[in-house]
C-alpha cells in the first residue's frame, strides 16, 4: 500500500475513532455546546525531539460538570509518530504516543468547578521523516465537561 493511502486510511481511521470515542465519553445529560474542539499547531524551534511549542488552552467546568475528558488526535499528514503530553492545572495527567491520524484516547481529568489550563506538549519519535528531530506538530484537541 502506498504511504499516501496508509495516511490517509490512518486519518479516516482516526476521525471514526475520535467520533466513536466523543460519543461514548459525551455525557447524556450534557449539552452538545459542553464539547470543544481546537485544531493546533506547533512548531518547534530547538533541537532534538522534544518541542518548545506548548499547546495551552483554557477550559472552565461548573458545579453540575467539574470534571473533563480530554482527547488528542494528531493530523493525519503528520509523517511520523509523537508521544503528547498532557497536563492540567501543572501535573501531567499522561502521555500517550500516537501515529498520523491516530487518537490519544479520551483521557478522564478529574477537576473541581472553575478555570482550567490545558497543556499539550509532544516529544518526536524517530521513523518515517524524523531521523532525530522533531520540527513541528499539530492535531485536534477536544475538551468536554463531565460530571
Amino acid at each position: 500500500m502506498s504511504t499516501f493511502r496508509t495516511r490517509l486510511r490512518r486519518g479516516i481511521t482516526g476521525t471514526a475513532t475520535t467520533a466513536l470515542a466523543l460519543l461514548a465519553f459525551a455525557n447524556p445529560a450534557s449539552a452538545a455546546t459542553d464539547l470543544t474542539t481546537v485544531h493546533v499547531v506547533q512548531l518547534c524551534t530547538q533541537g532534538g525531539q522534544f518541542c518548545n511549542g506548548i499547546e495551552r488552552q483554557s477550559f472552565t467546568t461548573t458545579e453540575q460538570y467539574p470534571n473533563m475528558f480530554v482527547e488528542f488526535v494528531a493530523d493525519p499528514g503528520h509523517c511520523s509518530d509523537i508521544i503528547v503530553r498532557l497536563s492540567v492545572d501543572g501535573p501531567t495527567i499522561k502521555e500517550v504516543q500516537v501515529g498520523p491520524g491516530e487518537s490519544t484516547g479520551a483521557i478522564f481529568v478529574p477537576a473541581t468547578a472553575g478555570n482550567h489550563l490545558v497543556k499539550l506538549t509532544a516529544f518526536g519519535v524517530e521513523g518515517g521523516c524524523n531521523v532525530g528531530k522533531l520540527g513541528s506538530w499539530e492535531g485536534n484537541v477536544s475538551m468536554q465537561r463531565v460530571n
